[in-house]
Parts: C-alpha cells; structure tokens; sequence
C-alpha cells in the first residue's frame, strides 16, 4: 500500500469579502510511495500549500479522500518555520510533541537531542532559544520537531526560502541524509533547481489540477516545456537553451541540474560553431513592449473617517450598555458592521471562540460561586438572577471586540492612521501630538487582525506536529491552547520589535 492515495482532493478557500468560496483544488489525485522524495511546484496560487495542508488532515476537504500507510502520521514544516517555534529552548520545542503524546521528559529529550545531531546541528545547539537561530539551523530544527512527532511522510513547504547558499546546501544534505535513510519526502518548491537536485519525481500543479506526474528532468531540462506547465527552467539551463539556439545545437541533456547545464555549456562553447545557426527567435519577439500599467488614485478617506466615527460609537455604546437587551442590540451591531466590512470568517470565528469560552465561564462561576445580584434585562426590567452579570459583560466585551475588528479588519492601517489625523486636527492649537497619537493607535488597532493571524498560525504550528488535532476533546485543546501563551506573548514582541525598527 501507497504512504499516501489522495483521490479526488476538492477544497475550497474564502473568496474576498462577500464572495463565494473558491476552488483552491478541483478533484487533485496523487499516490505517494513509500521512500520517494517527490517535488511539487506550480505558479503561485496553483493549490501547493493547500494540497500540503489537505495530505496532512490539516484542511477541511469538500470532497475525496487521503489513504495510505502515512494517514494521521503526515507532519508539515511550514513555511517560515523559525516563526513557529513553540518551545523555550531548542531541545524543549523538538521534544514538545512527543511529550503532549506521554513519553517521559529524559525520553522525548534524548531522542531530540539525537535528531538534532543527525541533521547536522551541534549538541551545544539544544540549549539555546530557538529564535536566535539562523535561517537554515531554524530550518533544520523544524524538520526534527516534525520527525521527533512521529512523521511517517514529512512535507516541507519551501524549506529554503530565503537561505544563503551555504545553509541552503547545508539544508540539502539534511534532507538527502533523511531521504537515504528511507524517509518519504514531500517538497513544496518555486525553486527548479531544489526540485531538480532533490527530487525523483515531479508533480506541478496548476490551477488547482495535476498538471504533470513524471520524471523530473522531462520537464526542467526542457525549458520550453516547463514554460508550457507555468514555471521556469534554472536559469544555467536557460542559458544552455539559448546558446544552443544561437549555435544551432540541438539542446544537450541536463537532468535540470544546474551543475549538469553547466558542464554542457562549456561542452557546448568549446565545440565548432555551426554554421546554420538559425535566427534567434523568442516568444515576444516582435511585440511592442507592453504599456506601464498606472495604478488610481487612491480614493478619498471619507469612507475611512465614517468607519472610525462609528467604530467609537458602538464601543461606547458597548460600554455604557447598563442592560442584557442594550448590550445584545450593540454586539448584534457590531456583528453586522463585521460582515459588512468583509472581514474573513476565519478571523472572526478566531475572535469570537475565546470570548464564547470566556463567557461561558464566567456564567458557571457565577452561578456555582456567586450570590444574587440586579441586573437589568431591558431598562426598568430588572431581576436577580446568578450569573446574569457575567452574561452582560461578555456581550459588552464582544461588541468592543468586534467593532474593533471591523475596524482594523476592513480599513487599511495608514487610512486610519489618515482619518485619525485630519479627525483630530483642531486638537493641535492645544499642542496635542496628534500626528504621533494617530499613527500609534491606527498601528494598535492594525496589530488586530495580524495578532488573529499570528494565533491561527500558532494552532496551525500545533496540529502540524500531532498536538490537538482536529477532532481533539474540549480538555485536550484547552491544554493545547495554553501552550501557545508563551509563544504568542514572544511573537507580540518580535512584531513590536520590527515596527520599532521599520
């Protein structure tokens, strides 16, 4: 049996605002064997990330089914990995997973600890923090929290982005290290010399579909037909393509490789030219160049000012809500404004959980702990009722929640930051520094949205490794949630810290 038989696949993502959902896979089917190291590529936007997520449970599918071997022991190093670190320390964060799973503290350690030394990181390396690690030791470390969660397939989107070459070679012998000693790889990559390095087979997606499922050199050693599937050759191999044409050589065999392209080259120049060279020719030969598109004006901050008017008027309204059915009307209020400014249903569902839960307890502590108290159902309806309290403090909290987050949701940060300014421009005749104060608070009410993100991507970090995965108990994902305080907090910091910079 196949690691992994995806038939089928059909997941769907949020369209922008109000539109529908749109298809981020349309019917994908790929078989995995066990022990390959198979390279997926494909324009940006083709369904890669989507498709790594849906192999590992991580997404939602519309339709199909995942089988295979690898099924419940497929784990993802994300993209950007050393953002999603949820330990102190290195060896903490490595040995995290299988620690959540039981096994005892010296055990998850000491085979941490031996990961971290197979992927070619120091011993000394297990103490340190792991947010002080470089580009391509974070990498590795990443790929050993997945390993160490028990990955049966491991599928690593685009592990290294942004490397310089020496990490990213460093990365490579990791990964050709894991590959030889049996383990299936998967490897998400815009980089066709990654794939044609790494890789023994090829999938491209385009457009959400399978595009091509082959051989690799059949596609990046033939830069015409990779142009055809929407990527682009290496560009040695590029190179070899036109100095051929131009030499009137047929296109030496390179695998990809830009080492190989390299060694053709030189083959190529050092040989007789010949003497029917055909002309050169290209597919914008002949096309006027096309006209530099000019974006609009942008259009005026009424619309910003208007939304900035009403978000502190529900927010005061939430708070001077003295009754269950005034601070009802505003939360319902607020939610309409939410939907209106087209703010993801993704990051509403992540605002509005916690305050459910918050609710929740506080409600049963009231009524388990608390004595009587008044509280106004409607004005000059009053009742005394256990817990009552509780209820009409989350609606108020929920209202300023969300009147915020349609604020910040559907208001770019510098209209804000605009409308704030020409809102409280009389105040600079009493020298308030209106200017400073506008540009904090937009940059606060900004932060919203992106700390929202910063948490999804944390849970997703979570569920990546095995830790409370979908279909967990309540207890479970309450103990998963509380590991990500500290990994929130540390990411707060770094985000404040960059804006400090920038």
């Amino acid at each position: 049996m196949p690691e992994l038989d995806a038939r089928g696949l059909i997941v769907s993502r949020p369209g922008a605002g109000r539109d529908a959902a749109v298809p981020a896979l349309g019917g994908v089917d790929l078989r995995v064997g066990p022990g390959e190291l198979v390279a997926v590529m494909g324009p940006t936007g083709a369904g890669k990330s989507t498709l790594a997520l849906a192999l590992a449970g991580l997404l939602p599918l519309d339709a199909g089914h995942v089988a295979g071997d690898s099924v419940g022991q497929v784990r993802v190093v994300l993209q950007r990995p050393e953002s999603s670190f949820l330990g102190e320390t290195v060896l903490e964060d490595v040995a995290l997973a299988a620690r959540w799973r039981g096994e005892p503290k010296a055990v998850a350690e000491r085979h941490a600890a031996a990961l971290l030394v197979s992927l070619g990181l120091p011993a000394e390396m297990a103490a340190r923090d792991p947010l002080t690690l470089s580009g391509g030791e974070a990498r590795r470390a990443a790929i050993a929290a997945v390993l160490a969660a028990g990955a049966r397939t491991t599928i690593l989107d685009e592990p290294a982005a942004g490397l310089d070459p020496v990490a990213r070679e460093e990365l490579h012998r990791a990964l050709r290290a894991l590959h030889a000693a049996g383990r299936t790889l998967i490897v998400i990559t815009h980089d066709p010399a990654e794939a044609a390095e790494l890789a023994t087979r090829l999938v491209v997606l385009r457009e959400g579909a399978v595009a091509w499922d082959g051989p690799v050199a059949a596609v990046l050693g033939d830069p015409a037909r990779a142009r055809s599937l929407g990527l682009e050759a290496a560009p040695e191999v590029q190179l070899l393509e036109e100095v051929a044409r131009g030499r009137g050589a047929p296109m030496p065999p390179t695998n990809g490789r830009p080492a190989d392209a390299v060694d053709a080259l030189a083959t190529l120049l050092a040989a007789p030219r010949s003497t029917a060279a055909p002309p050169r020719s290209g597919p914008h030969d002949g096309a006027q160049a096309a006209p530099i598109a000019h974006r609009p004006p942008l259009p005026p901050l009424v619309d910003a000012r208007v939304r900035l008017l009403a978000a502190v008027l529900v927010v005061l309204a939430a708070l001077l809500a003295n009754s269950v059915l005034a601070a009802g009307a505003v939360a319902v209020a607020a939610a309409i404004a939410v939907a209106a400014a087209g703010v993801e249903r993704r990051r509403v569902l992540l605002v509005v959980r916690p305050l459910l839960a918050l609710g929740a307890t506080l409600l049963l502590l009231g009524v388990l702990l608390g004595g009587t108290s008044t509280v106004a159902l409607w004005r000059g309806h009053e009742v005394d009722a256990r817990g009552l309290a509780a209820v009409l403090r989350a609606l108020q909290a929920t209202g300023v929640t969300l009147a915020t987050l349609a604020l910040s949701g559907g208001t770019a940060t510098i209209d804000l930051a605009d409308a704030m300014r020409r809102l409280l421009g009389p105040l600079r005749v009493l020298r308030v520094p209106v200017d400073a104060g506008a540009f904090v608070v937009a940059t606060g009410l900004g932060l919203v949205p992106a700390f929202a993100d910063e948490l999804d991507r944390l849970r997703l970090a979570q569920r990546a490794r095995g830790i409370a995965p979908k279909g967990a108990g309540p207890v479970a994902r309450l103990r998963a949630d509380a590991l990500l305080l500290s990994p929130l907090f540390v990411a707060a910091f770094r985000r404040a810290h960059l804006l400090a910079d920038a």
